[in-house]
């Protein structure tokens, strides 16, 4: 008859643990910073030393959190890339004041 096999548990976390749980952060941070015009988000690569050695590194978007008018009209909070702010992709919304400004103005003139 053979033992059954005992199970040990570690006295301290493993290292694969750190590992997985580093790389579910990583991807939660991943899902978090996209940009909603254009898609961008982090990707990964390599960072390379003068001996060539290669180690996994992450590029990260330019990520804003800006106050913009949708499609529909409405000021929201968007998570945008700085890149789609640069070439007009997003439409910043005034600040309230400036637009409260504007609507006297109109109000009184029309």
């Amino acid at each position: 008859m053979t033992s059954p096999a005992i199970l040990r548990l570690p006295t301290r976390p493993s290292r694969t643990f750190d590992v997985v749980r580093s790389f579910y952060f990583a991807r939660m941070e991943t899902i978090m910073a996209k940009c909603e015009i254009t898609g961008k988000r982090a990707r990964t690569g390599n960072n390379v030393s003068h001996a060539n050695n290669k180690t996994k590194r992450r590029f990260k978007a330019n990520i804003q959190s800006v106050k913009a008018v949708d499609e529909k009209g409405r000021t929201r909070r968007m998570k945008v890339s700085t890149s789609a702010l640069r070439s007009g992709l997003v439409t910043k919304a005034l600040p309230r004041r400036v637009e409260m400004e504007l609507l006297k103005e109109q109000e009184n003139n029309g």
